[in-house]
């Protein structure tokens, strides 16, 4: 009898202990790996916590703008003074603006605690304009803005004869119906840069004694209300990429004449500009690659001119 005892108490206790392992195979299952839990709780939380939040200190932002002076070796960050103005979510109108200080951080007040913001510093005079977004996070926080600089560069000629450039390319005993390969132009930067991302060649010719002027570079439109283009002159301009930092290019435009004038004392005038390309802020929404104000037609960026006119440009004489 006592061995039968115990024969049932082991057969009660083994069917207890299946029980508790089909229950906790039932509710206690862990999840696998990368599936979602099911039972209700997610599997992990995240919560982000702001500096800013719950402080009694109105959160302000300190705005700075600089750019790298390339002056120096190496090259240091300057500090400087351009123009502002803040966006938020849609609205068309400016939330702040005004000028940074070149020596200290512009404070702006009224800002929110985890508000997102549109920022936009430069004037494209002397700095390109740039759009930058920042996040309130902190009760005193800190923006520091990097702009490139605006350089306006120089333009040299070489028609083939001379030693070095000089500000205006002659030619002379030029046929009609004649291929000019000679002439090559050096485009030097300063020490900023001109182009943003791009500017354009553009060069306005007399059509009927000028037949085309070619360059191996892609055609771009250029509106007509960036250069002064003397009446009846037509034009063919040419994107370039952005130069700067003391860089120059050489290039080699080809012009074919058509028919020049019969007094060959009378050049044929052939007028260059460049023309850069910039960022434009059309209330709180940025434009880029744009050469001209969109409502008013001029240019955002000063045109760099070599005209025939002011002992520039190029001169074709027959």
């Amino acid at each position: 009898m006592a061995k039968r005892n115990d024969v049932g108490l082991v057969l009660v206790v083994g069917l207890l202990l299946l029980g508790a392992l089909y229950v906790g195979a039932t509710y206690f299952h862990p999840a696998s790996v990368g599936v979602p839990s099911t039972s209700g709780t997610p599997a992990s939380t995240t919560t982000t916590s702001l500096a800013c939040a719950g402080s009694s200190v109105a959160p302000t932002l300190s705005l700075e703008t600089y750019y790298m002076n390339t002056a120096t070796v190496p090259p240091s960050p300057t500090q400087v003074a351009t123009s502002y103005s803040i966006y938020t979510g849609s609205s068309p109108l400016a939330f702040a603006s005004g000028t940074t200080s070149a020596s200290a951080g512009t404070s702006i007040s009224g800002v929110n605690c985890g508000q997102s913001y549109n920022i936009f510093v430069g004037d494209n005079s002397n700095y390109y304009l740039k759009e930058v977004q920042t996040t309130i996070t902190q009760t005193s926080q800190q923006l520091a803005v990097k702009l490139t600089p605006i350089s306006l560069p120089s333009i040299g000629y070489n028609n083939g004869t001379i030693a070095g450039y000089v500000g205006q390319a002659k030619f002379f005993n030029v046929p009609n119906g004649y291929t000019e390969t000679q002439l090559q132009m050096k485009i030097s930067a300063g020490s900023g840069y001109f182009g943003h991302p791009d500017y354009a060649i553009v060069f306005a010719y007399n059509a009927s004694q000028i037949s085309s002027i070619q360059l191996n570079a892609p055609t771009i439109s250029v509106p007509s209300s960036v250069v002064s283009v003397p009446a009846g002159f037509a034009t063919v301009a040419y994107q370039m990429p952005a130069i700067g930092n003391y860089n120059s290019t050489i290039i080699n435009p080809i012009i074919k004449t058509a028919t020049l004038p019969s007094n060959t004392l009378v050049a044929s005038p052939i007028d260059v500009y460049l023309v850069s390309e910039a960022n434009f802020n059309q209330n709180g929404n940025l434009l880029t690659g744009l050469f001209a104000n969109p409502s008013t037609g001029a240019p955002l960026v000063t045109p760099v001119p070599s005209v025939t006119t002011s002992s520039g440009g190029i001169l074709i004489y027959g």
